[in-house]
């Protein structure tokens, strides 16, 4: 059955653009920000803006009606908007929900990025600053797209050939780098920071716990906010529950009453959540 769900799931998911999500497999539950159709994101293949996503919920695995709640989300976490086919990418295995900790009115919007061009040859780096890690040498005169500028205009964002990453503003041809938005650590898109809580005990059938699994691109860092936890993901991680989501983070969201008790599976206000390396 695990195996014919996956199967599904390929086939109802191929194709799913940036900042969306899809409806897996039997049953994935999930609430909105605005009002939306009765119909809407209710079916398996279904999909849905991830700007307009409050939370999702997948069920857990049950034999007897064979049901296994499996969803998927693609969002564009701190990578550039412009980066080909590159996204981070969700995936809810049975009993788990995941509510966006990103206020609409907080996120960062998408821009369209500007063309620019190397001055000297320079180094792409995961982050703004030369502290951070090398992704790759840019030679001087390559043509490059930046959709983003630090907080102290020294480091630009942007996409080379296939890879994205940072480099010194110093180092590019004389360009407007004003029009760019500030985009700094604290910056979000929509699900880049997130509550998420998965089941507790043994579920039915060891090979399919309840889980989120989560995929960065190859070659980029990606940097995502956990239940209140700053983490950078370079791989595959795995995270599962161990107790309640926190209390406070709860508090200052305004989520449906049933989304919330879902969260709050302990009295402990403290989640630690274990990352396995795949």
């Amino acid at each position: 059955m695990i195996d014919r769900v996956l199967l599904e799931l390929e086939e109802n998911c191929t194709g799913l653009g940036r900042n969306s999500a899809c409806y897996g497999y039997t049953r994935v539950a999930a609430t909105f920000n605005r009002a939306v159709e009765e119909a809407f994101f209710s079916q398996p293949a279904d999909r849905a803006d991830i700007i307009v996503l409050e939370s999702l919920s997948t069920a857990p695995l049950s034999l007897d009606s064979e049901e296994w709640g499996v969803a998927l989300m693609n969002i564009q976490a701190n990578l550039p908007g412009t980066l080909p086919g590159q996204s981070v990418t969700f995936i809810l295995f049975g009993d788990a929900t995941v509510v966006n900790a990103v206020p609409e009115e907080e996120a960062a919007p998408p821009f369209p990025p500007i063309p620019l061009r190397t001055r000297v040859q320079t180094g792409l780096r995961t982050a703004a600053g030369a502290n951070t890690n090398f992704v790759t040498t840019v030679p001087a005169g390559a043509a490059l797209e930046g959709d983003a500028i630090s907080p102290d205009h020294g480091w630009v964002r942007v996409v080379y050939e296939t890879f994205g990453g940072w480099v010194r503003a110093e180092d590019l041809d004389p360009a407007d780098l004003s029009v760019l938005p500030v985009v700094s650590r604290e910056t979000r898109t929509p699900m880049q920071s997130f509550l998420f809580r998965t089941g507790i005990g043994q579920p039915e059938c060891a090979e399919a716990p309840d889980s989120v699994v989560i995929q960065g691109p190859q070659n980029l860092e990606v940097s995502l906010n956990v239940n209140g936890a700053d983490i950078n993901i370079g791989s595959t991680v795995r995270i599962a529950s161990v107790l309640g989501a926190p209390r406070d983070i709860l508090d200052s969201l305004d989520l449906p009453e049933e989304v919330r008790e879902r969260l709050l599976s302990s009295e402990d206000d403290l989640l630690r959540f274990g990352a396995e390396q795949v």
